[in-house]
């Protein structure tokens, strides 16, 4: 890898709060490999389209809808192309931690995504 990791995964996460449409779309396109995945539990999103879709839901129900906005917790670690960190879900107003999870990348040797797996560790009742 050849990016600073704590860099990389804060304007990642970046992408996740921006209002503006085409920022986030240039973010996915930034980040992303074309054929990309994004996997949580019960979902598979694969492509920049699908991608968007799915950064965009995200952003309305939690960021737009409900306020709150997602950052990093603590330091990312990673190697040979695997990249781990924490993230947290927040209330602006309060600082009061909404939601904790954690994401696994597979980034391709630029350093775009491949692959992201995106657990939910911790969820309060506000989420």
């Amino acid at each position: 890898m050849k990016t600073n990791l704590q860099d990389f995964t804060k304007r990642y996460i970046a992408v996740w709060n921006e209002a503006d449409a085409d920022k986030r779309r240039s973010g996915i396109e930034a980040f992303w490999a074309a054929d990309g995945s994004h996997f949580t539990p019960t979902r598979v999103f694969s492509g920049h389209d699908e991608l968007e879709g799915r950064v965009e839901e995200a952003f309305n129900e939690f960021v737009r809808d409900k306020g709150f906005g997602f950052r990093l917790h603590g330091d990312p670690s990673g190697h040979h192309g695997i990249v781990k960190y924490l993230w947290e879900m927040v209330d602006p107003g309060s600082s009061a931690i909404i939601a904790l999870g954690s994401t696994v990348l597979r980034l391709d040797q630029s350093d775009r995504i491949i692959s992201e797996h995106q657990f939910v560790e911790s969820l309060s009742a506000q989420a």
